[in-house]
């Protein structure tokens, strides 16, 4: 399955890019260029799986990238970590989990980022 970015799945990675633009300038670039091979559900969390994104220049070729910023859904209790994952210079996928029992049932529609 080839299907593209969700908009809460745009959102992480957007939070994450802008904060390390100066440290991973290439991200940015990357970017707008992943489509979405699998995801992957644990039940308190997913595995975004990208397919298609090219190599990745400079020094951002083994790294797992966050931000400081939790991102707070409406109706969970606790507050939700991400990970941008690189491997061998390319876009490996996105992994978000939650910190408590809250589970990922439905379509994510209200959420904002927050530092804690």
């Amino acid at each position: 399955m080839n299907s593209k970015l969700k908009p809460i799945e745009i959102a992480i990675i957007q939070e994450i890019v802008n904060e390390h633009e100066r440290d991973f300038p290439s991200l940015k670039f990357y970017f707008p260029q992943l489509n979405v091979l699998r995801r992957e559900s644990t039940g308190v969390g997913f595995y975004v799986n990208f397919i298609g994104a090219n190599d990745i220049r400079g020094n951002c070729v083994d790294v797992l990238v966050s931000s400081q910023k939790a991102l707070m859904i409406k109706g969970f209790q606790h507050e939700v970590t991400y990970v941008l994952v690189v491997s061998d210079g390319k876009f490996n996928c996105l992994e978000i989990v939650t910190n408590g029992d809250d589970f990922f049932d439905k379509e994510i529609e209200f959420y904002e980022f927050e530092l804690i």
